[in-house]
This record gives structure tokens, C-alpha cells and sequence, in this order.
């Protein structure tokens, strides 16, 4: 079988993935260019995300289940016929989001967008078996991320403000340290995905069935500072409130 060409195994890929890096950047730019109008329109779920941080930055992280103020925070994010995009995330989550809410819209929105890249790329390099002998890691992991971004809901995630690369690169670096005998460095990294619990949890689970105990002793530190963060922001009961609103 002959091996597919150096534009196929090198160019192509790499091509792709810069030519979505450069679609990110476009509220960025259009931001710097002094347009935030336009920029405001773009983003996808980000704007839910950004405004969270902005309500933590406020001093109102008390009220961040409220929807009329979620509303309020997003409105200069959304168009007018379209609807609220309800934050409904444990508040450790809303302030990993403050260093975005410092930004300029557009800007955060351009940097979230590669951030989401570079998670897809860190899970492509903990995960991507041989592609061939010949090759290096760097074109392993470049074919796969291209791999990636040529299916829709992975590029709708990086453009889209969604975080489901970050939980990608979690799920991939949990495993890698696991099979490096890391127990401890697995478990932390399994337990930071407390962001989003519903597969926090799964990801626990999974590393209590392998019996790897002392991961699971490094997650449960991890959800415990999360939940003191909470406690600390909204009163020891939060996850009883939050609980309601999801």
C-alpha cells in the first residue's frame, strides 16, 4: 500500500487547523478595528460563559442563578428575537471565566476560541495512536486535530464558545497519566472537571472502578476546593441551589 503524500500527511492538516485558527480571531480583529457591535454578534455559547465571569467580577455571584440578571449581563451579546442563554454551572465554573470577562468581548471570544483549539490539539497528543512509524508526534497530532475540525460539532464547538474540547483534553490527560502510574497528577486532572459534573462525576467513577484510589483521593481534593469556592461566594447550601437550577 503506498503511503499518502507529504501534502496529505504534513500541508493539508496543518492548513486546516490554521485556517480555523484565523476564522477565530475574527472578533478579535473586528474588535481592534473598532467595530464591537459586529464583534458581539459572534461567539456562539460563549456569551453565557462570559457573562457569568462578569457577574463573579461584579461582586453579584450571589445572584448568578437569577435570570433576570443572567438576561441583563447578556444582552448586549445577543440579538434581539434570540433567547437567554441560561449559565447553569456550579459557580467554580463562572470564575474560571472571570480572566475571559476582563477582556474586551471580542477579544475573549478570539482567545476562548484558541484555547478550545489548544485543548483539542493537548487530547490529540495524549491520545492519537500511530498513525505511522515515519511520522513525527508534531504530524501525528497535527493530522488528528485537522481530523477533528473537519467534523462539524468539534469546529462549532471551538468557534462556538462551548467547552467540550476542554472536557476532551481532561477525559485524554486523565487516561495518559493513569497508564504513566501518575495516580495522583490523574486524579487532580479527572477531579477538574468538576465544571461540568455530570461528567465529573462519570470520570471519577470510572477511576474508582480501576481501583486506582489514590486518583481518587486527588479528585476528591479537587471537588473539595471547588466546593469551598462555592461556599465561600454563595453560602455552604449552594449546590442545593444549583442543583434546582439545573
Amino acid at each position: 500500500m503506498d503511503r499518502p503524500s507529504p501534502l496529505v500527511l504534513r500541508v493539508f492538516p496543518r492548513v486546516v487547523v490554521g485556517i480555523v485558527a484565523i476564522v477565530s480571531l475574527l472578533p478579535a480583529l473586528l474588535t481592534i478595528a473598532g467595530d464591537d457591535e459586529s464583534a458581539r454578534t459572534l461567539g456562539g455559547d460563549f456569551p453565557s460563559f462570559y457573562a457569568a465571569g462578569e457577574i463573579v467580577l461584579d461582586g453579584r455571584i450571589d445572584e448568578l442563578y437569577d435570570p433576570a440578571v443572567q438576561a441583563a449581563y447578556q444582552g448586549d451579546f445577543q440579538e434581539r428575537d434570540e433567547g437567554l442563554l441560561y449559565f447553569a454551572y456550579p459557580p467554580v465554573t463562572a470564575v474560571l471565566y472571570v480572566p475571559f470577562a476582563l477582556l474586551p468581548y471580542g477579544v475573549a471570544a478570539s482567545f476562548h476560541a484558541l484555547c478550545a483549539m489548544a485543548a483539542l490539539t493537548g487530547a490529540m497528543w495524549f491520545l492519537l495512536p500511530q498513525v505511522d512509524a515515519a511520522l513525527s508526534r508534531r504530524d501525528h497530532v497535527a493530522i488528528g486535530v485537522a481530523a477533528g475540525l473537519a467534523m462539524m460539532p468539534v469546529v462549532v464547538a471551538v468557534l462556538g464558545g462551548q467547552n467540550t474540547t476542554f472536557t476532551l483534553l481532561i477525559i485524554a490527560g486523565t487516561w495518559y497519566l493513569a497508564t504513566g502510574d501518575r495516580s495522583v497528577a490523574s486524579g487532580v486532572v479527572a477531579g477538574s472537571l468538576v465544571f461540568k459534573p455530570q461528567f465529573g462525576l462519570l470520570l471519577v467513577a470510572a477511576i474508582a472502578i480501576a481501583r486506582l484510589w489514590r486518583a481518587v483521593a486527588g479528585a476528591a481534593a479537587v471537588w473539595l476546593v471547588a466546593y469551598a469556592i462555592g461556599a465561600g461566594a454563595m453560602g455552604a447550601t449552594w449546590p442545593s441551589a444549583w442543583l434546582d437550577q439545573v
